[in-house]
């Protein structure tokens, strides 16, 4: 994915940046700082406990739990 948007966005003169998150650290550090946990359950369930629904062949949906990948 990195290599796709650097081409992507190298043919029009922009920039790009890539941030990598340890994100058990960064809850750790919300927690130190006083976040309140409501706050803090909305962002680990923005990233960590991710799912989606898949709607397989016949209409079936089911529940799938997001382990990787990119958020976007």
């Amino acid at each position: 994915m990195l290599r796709i948007i650097a081409e992507r966005t190298s043919g029009i003169g922009n920039e790009s940046c890539a941030y990598f998150i340890d994100w058990q650290r960064y809850l750790q550090i919300e927690k130190l700082t006083g976040i309140h946990w409501r706050e803090r359950r909305v962002i680990r369930k923005l990233y960590i406990d991710q799912c989606v629904k898949l709607k397989i062949d016949q209409g079936e949906k089911r529940k799938v739990k997001t382990g990787r990948g990119v958020r976007y």
